[in-house]
Protein backbone atom coordinates (compact mmCIF):
# COMPACT_ATOMS: atom_id res chain seq x y z
CA UNK A 1 0.00 0.00 0.00
CA UNK A 2 1.53 3.14 -1.01
CA UNK A 3 0.89 6.08 1.26
CA UNK A 4 0.57 9.85 0.30
CA UNK A 5 1.33 12.44 2.68
CA UNK A 6 1.50 16.26 2.12
CA UNK A 7 4.57 17.15 2.31
CA UNK A 8 5.31 14.61 -0.73
CA UNK A 9 3.13 17.13 -3.00
CA UNK A 10 0.92 14.92 -4.48
CA UNK A 11 -2.05 16.24 -5.52
CA UNK A 12 -5.58 15.30 -4.70
CA UNK A 13 -6.47 13.76 -8.23
CA UNK A 14 -3.40 11.78 -8.15
CA UNK A 15 -4.12 9.57 -4.74
CA UNK A 16 -7.72 9.06 -5.95
CA UNK A 17 -6.49 7.59 -9.73
CA UNK A 18 -4.34 5.03 -7.59
CA UNK A 19 -6.68 4.38 -4.90
CA UNK A 20 -9.25 3.28 -7.64
CA UNK A 21 -6.61 1.27 -9.84
CA UNK A 22 -5.44 -0.35 -6.39
CA UNK A 23 -9.24 -1.69 -6.11
CA UNK A 24 -9.30 -2.48 -10.30
CA UNK A 25 -11.62 0.52 -11.00
CA UNK A 26 -11.11 1.86 -14.03
CA UNK A 27 -13.28 4.86 -14.37
CA UNK A 28 -12.99 5.32 -18.10
CA UNK A 29 -14.62 1.90 -18.66
CA UNK A 30 -17.58 2.62 -16.29
CA UNK A 31 -20.77 4.03 -17.40
CA UNK A 32 -21.46 7.79 -17.24
CA UNK A 33 -23.26 7.52 -13.83
CA UNK A 34 -20.93 5.51 -11.87
CA UNK A 35 -18.09 7.79 -13.05
CA UNK A 36 -20.60 10.72 -11.77
CA UNK A 37 -20.26 9.09 -8.30
CA UNK A 38 -16.74 8.82 -8.12
CA UNK A 39 -16.32 12.02 -8.60
CA UNK A 40 -18.81 13.02 -6.22
CA UNK A 41 -16.88 10.82 -3.45
CA UNK A 42 -13.96 12.22 -4.82
CA UNK A 43 -15.22 15.89 -4.41
CA UNK A 44 -16.80 14.95 -0.53
CA UNK A 45 -13.32 13.44 0.38
CA UNK A 46 -11.38 16.43 -0.64
CA UNK A 47 -13.80 18.66 0.69
CA UNK A 48 -13.46 16.98 3.66
CA UNK A 49 -9.16 16.56 3.54
CA UNK A 50 -9.13 20.49 3.08
CA UNK A 51 -11.45 21.26 6.05
CA UNK A 52 -8.93 18.90 8.25
CA UNK A 53 -5.80 20.67 7.05
CA UNK A 54 -7.15 23.94 7.76
CA UNK A 55 -8.47 23.14 11.25
CA UNK A 56 -4.74 21.46 11.71
CA UNK A 57 -3.47 25.15 10.24
CA UNK A 58 -5.49 27.07 13.06
CA UNK A 59 -4.43 24.97 15.81
CA UNK A 60 -0.82 25.15 14.60
CA UNK A 61 -1.39 29.40 14.51
CA UNK A 62 -2.98 29.57 17.60
CA UNK A 63 -0.47 27.18 19.24
CA UNK A 64 2.44 29.22 18.04
CA UNK A 65 1.01 32.54 18.92
CA UNK A 66 1.10 31.20 22.53
CA UNK A 67 4.41 30.66 22.18
CA UNK A 68 5.43 33.71 20.66
CA UNK A 69 6.61 35.45 23.38
CA UNK A 70 8.78 33.04 25.10
CA UNK A 71 10.69 33.01 21.45
CA UNK A 72 10.88 36.44 21.22
CA UNK A 73 12.91 36.58 24.46
CA UNK A 74 14.94 33.63 23.48
CA UNK A 75 15.86 35.50 19.90
CA UNK A 76 16.51 38.47 21.66
CA UNK A 77 18.80 37.03 23.61
CA UNK A 78 20.83 35.01 21.29
CA UNK A 79 20.77 37.92 19.06
CA UNK A 80 22.54 39.84 21.92
CA UNK A 81 24.68 36.74 22.92
CA UNK A 82 25.80 37.09 18.78
CA UNK A 83 26.58 40.84 19.07
CA UNK A 84 23.70 42.06 16.86
CA UNK A 85 22.12 45.28 16.78
CA UNK A 86 19.43 43.94 15.14
CA UNK A 87 18.28 40.67 12.93
CA UNK A 88 18.04 39.62 9.55
CA UNK A 89 15.77 36.71 8.21
CA UNK A 90 18.83 34.62 7.53
CA UNK A 91 19.61 35.63 11.29
CA UNK A 92 16.07 34.27 12.38
CA UNK A 93 16.86 31.42 10.28
CA UNK A 94 20.01 30.43 11.66
CA UNK A 95 18.29 30.64 15.82
CA UNK A 96 15.29 29.13 14.58
CA UNK A 97 17.13 26.48 12.96
CA UNK A 98 20.02 25.61 15.89
CA UNK A 99 16.97 25.61 18.47
CA UNK A 100 15.15 23.19 15.86
CA UNK A 101 11.69 25.24 15.76
CA UNK A 102 9.88 25.06 12.40
CA UNK A 103 7.34 28.13 12.31
CA UNK A 104 4.20 28.92 10.09
CA UNK A 105 5.14 32.16 7.44
CA UNK A 106 3.07 34.39 9.37
CA UNK A 107 4.73 33.86 12.90
CA UNK A 108 7.98 33.95 11.48
CA UNK A 109 7.54 37.30 10.00
CA UNK A 110 5.99 38.43 13.40
CA UNK A 111 8.84 37.29 15.66
CA UNK A 112 11.10 38.62 13.35
CA UNK A 113 9.43 42.20 13.80
CA UNK A 114 8.86 41.47 17.17
CA UNK A 115 12.52 40.70 17.80
CA UNK A 116 13.89 43.82 16.14
CA UNK A 117 11.55 45.91 17.78
CA UNK A 118 12.59 44.49 20.97
CA UNK A 119 16.57 44.97 20.28
CA UNK A 120 16.04 48.34 19.22
CA UNK A 121 14.23 49.67 22.37
CA UNK A 122 16.72 47.57 24.73
CA UNK A 123 20.21 48.98 24.13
Amino acid sequence: MVSFSEDEGYSYHTAFRYFWESKGVQDFLLPSEARLKIQRVEFLAERELIKESESERKRKLQEQKDELPSLVSQCVDWARANGLKRITLADLDTFLLEKDIDLLHEIKRTLYSMVNLKLKTKR
